[in-house]
């Protein structure tokens, strides 16, 4: 046994043991000081069948003993190491441990510099971005983070904030221009309306002047015929104005109806160019024509429209003796029209916006050429109704400037001579006039009975009825806003009266919307009109109606 323990290799510093239950030396190394055990052995062997403790060998040596008892033999062996052995192995332990723990510290540190520079530092510029956006188109952070794409996270998160950044960008530029966008739409409104005063101002002072002049003029006196001219231009230009702005309202609503018809665009030319010279007799001569016969399929009250406008655009911004070129020709399968005229012209950056709505040249505060830029909008606007175009043309300032007009052109329609209209011979009638407004129904009844008519008046529905079962009239004209009930139902009841001839009906309206001529038609009306009505137009349109029944 003892040959055994010692093949084992343990240092001679440590000490081995066998015994027996009585605690006798079977074997031992080194050899043993007697036959028994030391007492801590013993002591240990009775408390424990193994385990370990610290006490004396037979030698006194201080030491550190793993016993265990075998349960075959009831024997034990004991292994004892000195105290000072293992107190310095668990020293050099202890040191290994405290070193391996400060280089640990160190690596984690080294890490955690390396993952903030890494990590944190993309991550804190992507803070100082989530800070700029809105403010920056793209924040320099967002440029240093997305040069850098190692980590895929934070590329993504820098991606993600670069497109937040752009988004709000977009929307910020898109709230500028529609807050530009809302100031230049109240500062037109402001100028429309400030122009709109003027252009209501002018006429109705002129209007109220010439009234007092006719009060205190004698009958038939130049100043009395002076008056009555400028009443007739002044109120006529009003009817212009406000027409304008209808016809505005109802294309931007897509709510204007051509009533189309072939014409010849040159007859109807020279007609729109005798009236208006005779209107401005000073300015007449300024007119140089050169029209050619060519047929369109067009409505041809906006055709007249057209080429008022353009006639009187072309007043406003010539002056002296500059002249106005009208020109009316076939073209490759189109019919032009062509205004040019000698006056202050347009700039190059102005032409692009001529047609827009409200947009004139640069007038003074006296505003001598007047308008509220309003009939080039509708030129182009009907031009394209009919299939057209409008184009300018100018050199500059004080280069004059040139309309065009293109419309599809057709065929002339064959006419027989048999087809020609028989003259006609104007003849008194029998007039019922409905209007509840007092100085209308006065004027216009004054004006009827001067024309040779037989006017009656009623200002109310029931008494519009009453009169007409009574007194039986050729014409009734008939308002359509009444105080007791509306134009429409004095229509219908006039119409279920049984009286020997049935009286032509002409609505006078201010309203002239399509629905509102549908309304009159369906009620009974022979005609709508719409308010102010020009004196020969009423007079023509009487006149057809009761010689060849319903226009």
């Amino acid at each position: 046994m003892t040959r055994l323990m010692r093949s084992q290799g343990y240092k001679p510093s440590w000490v081995t043991a066998l015994v027996d239950r009585q605690g006798r030396f079977v074997a031992r190394v080194p050899s043993p000081r007697g036959a028994l055990a030391s007492a801590d052995l013993q002591a240990a062997m009775h408390r424990a069948r193994e385990g370990w403790y610290r006490g004396k060998t037979l030698e006194g040596l201080d030491t550190y003993t793993a016993h265990k008892t075998s349960d075959l033999t009831g024997w034990t062996v004991g292994l004892a190491i000195p105290s000072d052995e293992l107190n310095a192995a668990a020293y050099r332990a202890s040191v290994y441990l405290v070193l391996g723990t400060l280089v640990s510290l160190l690596v984690a540190l080294a890490s955690a510099y390396w993952l903030s520079h890494y990590i944190a530092a993309p991550i804190g510029m992507l803070a100082q971005t989530a800070r700029r956006i809105g403010r920056e188109p793209r924040p320099a952070p967002l440029v240093m983070v997305k040069s850098d794409p190692h980590v895929q996270e934070v590329f993504e998160v820098a991606s993600a904030l670069e497109e937040a950044a752009a988004s709000l960008q977009e929307r910020e530029l898109l709230r500028q221009r529609e807050q530009q966008a809302l100031l230049a739409a109240d500062r037109a409104k402001d100028e429309f309306l400030a122009m709109l005063g003027h252009e209501l101002r002018n006429p109705l002072s002129s209007i109220v002047a010439s009234a007092h002049v006719l009060r205190l003029s004698k009958p038939g006196a130049a100043a009395a015929l002076q008056a009555h001219e400028v009443i007739e231009r002044q109120a006529q230009q009003m009817a212009r104005l406000v027409e304008d702005l209808l016809d505005v309202s109802r294309l931007a609503m897509g709510k204007v109806t051509l009533l189309r018809e072939q014409l010849d665009l040159a007859g109807l030319a020279e007609r729109v160019l005798q009236s208006w010279q005779q209107a401005r007799r000073s300015r007449a001569a300024r007119i140089q024509a050169s029209i050619a016969s060519v047929w369109v399929h067009a409505d041809r009250v906006r055709m007249e429209q057209i080429l008022l406008n353009l006639l009187d655009n072309a007043e406003k911004f010539s002056a002296g003796n500059q002249r106005i070129f009208v020109q009316v020709r076939a073209e490759e399968g189109r019919a032009i029209l062509r205004v040019r005229d000698e006056g202050q012209g347009i700039a190059p950056e102005e032409i692009p916006h001529i047609f827009k709505l409200f947009v004139q040249g640069p007038q003074s505060i006296e505003r001598p050429q007047g308008g509220i830029g309003l009939g080039l909008t509708l030129v182009q606007r009907l031009a394209e109704l009919h299939g057209g175009e409008v184009t300018v043309f100018s050199g500059g300032r004080g280069q004059g400037a040139a309309f065009t007009v293109r419309l599809p052109s057709v065929d002339a329609p064959v006419v027989s001579p048999s087809c020609a209209a028989p003259p006609f011979h104007p003849q008194a009638r029998r007039i019922l006039l409905v209007e509840d407004n007092e100085d209308g129904r006065r004027m216009m009844e004054t004006m009827l009975t001067l024309e040779g008519h037989i006017v009656r008046t009623a200002s109310t529905g029931e008494a519009a009825v009453q009169a007409a079962l009574e007194w039986a009239p050729d014409i009734a004209l008939i308002d359509i806003g009444l105080p007791d009930f509306d134009g429409h139902e004095v229509a219908r009841r006039i119409r279920a009266l049984t009286l020997p001839n049935a009286p032509k009906l002409i609505a006078l309206s201010g309203f002239g919307q399509p629905g509102d001529l549908n309304s009159a038609y369906e009620a009974g009306f022979d005609l709508h009109l719409t308010k102010p009505v020009a004196p020969q137009f009423l007079h023509d349109v009487m006149s057809a109606l009761t010689s060849k029944g319903k226009v």
